[in-house]
């Protein structure tokens, strides 16, 4: 199984990025499976969050160990799904792939999606839409079920 997403380093990425790689890895994902776009405008004057977006979002990814493809531009979604398209194309058509914004919390009502997709595999489906859980709140932080996460 693996997990696509893009973040935008301008825009909080550092701040989602802990809590979305321990969500997914919690979930089964394992980490040499992210398939990551980083985003992050030299250009960029006006910063959400920060002086160093992308510096902050590179420490967070490399003390995680996740590998991601850098993209130094500004957004556009149709360069965005050219660079999808290369990066889902590494994968192997058979493979589950999981699509989820970097700020998105996919609940699959148990532990492990691994085991739900072997079970939606086993039932004929070859594709599952359902929806996610937006965890956020005005402070910025994901509450759980254990805790602020």
């Amino acid at each position: 199984v693996w997990l696509y997403t893009s973040v935008a380093a301008d825009y909080d990425g550092a701040r989602w990025l802990p809590h979305f790689i321990k969500h997914y890895s919690d979930l089964g994902i394992a980490k040499e499976n992210f398939l990551l776009v980083l985003n992050h405008n030299p250009n960029a004057t006006n910063l959400a969050h920060g002086e160093t977006p992308l510096e902050d979002c590179i420490a967070v990814l490399d003390k995680a160990g996740i590998k991601y493809y850098l993209w130094l531009d500004q957004y556009s979604s149709e360069k965005l799904y050219k660079i999808r398209l290369t990066l889902l194309n590494t994968v192997d058509k058979n493979d589950w792939i999981v699509h989820a914004d970097s700020d998105e919390f996919h609940d699959y009502g148990v532990k492990s999606v691994i085991k739900f997709l072997e079970k939606a595999e086993k039932e004929g489906l070859n594709e599952v839409k359902g929806v996610y859980v937006d965890r956020s709140n005005l402070q910025r932080t994901c509450s759980f079920s254990g805790g602020v996460y």
